[in-house]
């Protein structure tokens, strides 16, 4: 049954249009995002969304870009349907930045979850951190 959960979470975040959000995100705000940026953060983002529909126990926090990510996926018009089909309720962004404590649960539970670290998109608190970093995400993942 774990993995029918975990199998049809995966199908509706795949099937995810997020290409307004990430377009907005290369073109707006202070510090526009190169296209190496949006595509990692919009693949980190998708595995949030999986995280936070197979642990809905916990309230998963990110970093600012994933954070920044989702306000932005937030105001788009089927946001709630969204969050109604993957966690049954409206989540959301947060406030503030992850704590480190938080930062430490979103460690073991993507580590459990991708059988792999949490990469720096995950933490990075500033654009210097991101901005100039190589992508680290595979090549086959969906880009738009």
């Amino acid at each position: 049954m774990a993995e029918t959960v975990r199998g049809c979470a995966l199908d509706a975040v795949s099937a995810l249009c997020l290409a307004a959000v990430k377009a907005r995100v290369k073109t707006d705000g202070p510090t526009p995002w190169p296209h190496h940026v949006a595509n990692e953060v919009e693949l980190e983002y998708r595995r949030f969304l999986l995280l936070q529909s197979l642990y809905p126990e916990h309230v998963l926090s990110a970093g600012p870009f994933i954070v920044e990510f989702w306000r932005q996926h937030a105001v788009e018009s089927d946001y709630t349907a969204v969050c109604q089909q993957l966690f049954g309720r409206r989540i959301e962004p947060p406030g503030r930045p992850a704590t480190s404590e938080e930062n430490g649960l979103v460690r073991r539970l993507y580590r459990a979850a991708f059988e792999r670290p949490l990469p720096d998109s995950w933490t990075a608190t500033s654009a210097n951190e991101l901005l100039g970093s190589a992508p680290s995400f595979c090549s086959s993942t969906a880009s738009g």
